[in-house]
């Protein structure tokens, strides 16, 4: 559900909408495009579930049919693609977008107008970070 959650969110909402307003409409075309892929994808997926359903994961499919170095491999990576599109870079994207529309469009505050979108994801990255690593006392 998370990860449904950070597709939905951040890159089929956010994501289209400035995507379309910086390419057009044939952007519709690359989800139509990616759907299909993904429909795909599932099916074959589905397809190595049904015929070996002692497996359990993609890591584990991997593992056997390209070996346990893949496997492994596949699994950690991911578990890092996971954990970062949707527990961590959602979030900031979000942010980032957020924060540069409040201080460019709200304040006109000059020495943001400059700042390229990657420098606010880095600061709210970094204030996140401190702020989680901060213990809270009784």
């Amino acid at each position: 559900m998370l990860t449904i959650g950070g597709v939905i969110g951040t890159g089929l909402f956010l994501g289209s909408g400035l995507a379309v307003s910086m390419a057009g409409p044939t952007v519709l075309l690359t989800f139509v495009v990616g759907g299909l892929l993904a429909i795909a994808l599932t099916y074959a997926a589905t397809e190595m579930a049904l015929a070996r359903p002692d497996l359990h994961g993609f890591g584990a499919f991997t593992h056997r049919y390209l070996g346990p170095l893949a496997g492994f491999t596949q699994r950690w990576l991911y578990w890092g693609v996971v954990a970062i599109s949707t527990g961590f870079a959602a979030a900031v994207a979000m942010a980032a977008v957020v924060v540069s529309m409040l201080f460019v469009g709200m304040f006109r505050v000059a020495w943001i107008l400059g700042a390229p979108t990657v420098v606010v994801i880095v600061v709210t990255y970094a204030l996140t970070r401190t702020v989680r690593r901060t213990r809270v006392h009784d």
